[in-house]
């Protein structure tokens, strides 16, 4: 990527001089008066871009996924275009099936692989009861889910199901009439439902079976939004200790943004609870 990068650059009548070619270099010199420049891991240019200690950067869609960092796409360069995938060895298929035994994941995106992983296990949770027609409305939507699950992207799905696991998300997940949830809440007694209104599902099991499979749902549910909330507070602490080690965010223009937001909400009569930025 670097070689194309500075391609880029020249092609845009930005020079680079020789020792910026220089793999060991990191400070190449640019041809623009007041610019300077410095070559880091994409992983980190994200994470500099995304604390405000650098202004401009070439990376990689998938990293600023990967970091959750909140920053605006200027130019899609195509330059070394990634695919995301989850693969495992082919003798671990049984018939075509993945095994039901425990799996170790590796992954260098833990925030993608552990996203993609709580989309699909929330959606496996959902159950949609009630009359024929509320019936078939969530079967639209969940005919919606697999098609996302069949074409979307893994970052496309990791940040689905990181917003899905968080309470303003909540509500894009369930839809309308979700059984686990609507018992769980207190909502609605299972067991004053007729059988034509519950879920396919659980027609076929007896009333103490239904009732194990609902809390089985729910537990499952609850374990997916605490890991991802848990991920969250990680994150933010990581890149916390990121702003600290590179002399705190004063300076930035995010800083500058969010004194000269409070600054206008006050007079407005709004508080601002925070005092810093919540990276």
């Amino acid at each position: 990527m670097q070689e194309a990068v500075f391609d880029l650059l020249e092609h845009a009548g930005i020079h680079i001089t020789a020792s910026g070619r220089n793999d060991r270099d990191y400070r190449p010199r640019l041809s623009l008066p007041g610019f300077e420049a410095k070559l880091l891991k994409p992983q980190n240019i994200v994470e500099m871009l995304h604390v405000g200690s650098r202004d401009l950067g070439f990376a990689g869609a998938d990293w600023v996924a990967e970091k959750g960092a909140n920053l605006i796409e200027l130019l899609d360069t195509e330059l070394d275009p990634v695919s995301l995938v989850a693969a495992i060895p082919s003798k671990m298929l049984n018939d075509g099936a993945l095994p039901t035994t425990h799996l170790v994941v590796a992954s260098e995106y833990e925030r993608l692989t552990r996203g993609w992983i709580a989309s699909r296990k929330l959606d496996a949770t959902r159950l949609y009861y009630g009359s024929e027609e509320e019936k078939a409305a969530m079967r639209v939507k969940t005919q919606a889910t697999e098609k996302l699950h069949e074409k979307a992207s893994v970052a496309t799905q990791a940040r689905r199901g990181a917003f899905n696991a968080s309470a303003s998300g909540e509500a894009n997940l369930l839809g309308n009439k979700e059984l686990v949830d609507d018992i769980s809440s207190g909502r609605v007694d299972l067991q004053a439902l007729p059988q034509a209104a519950l879920p396919e599902p659980l027609r076929a099991l007896a009333p103490g079976e239904q009732a194990a499979k609902v809390e089985q749902l729910d537990k499952a549910r609850r374990e997916v939004r605490q890991r991802m909330v848990e991920l969250s507070k990680k994150r933010d602490a990581y890149l916390k200790d990121k702003v600290e080690k590179q002399g705190g965010a004063r300076d930035s223009l995010d800083r500058g943004l969010f004194d000269a937001v409070r600054k206008q909400a006050g007079k407005a009569g709004l508080s601002y609870e925070a005092d810093a930025l919540r990276y």
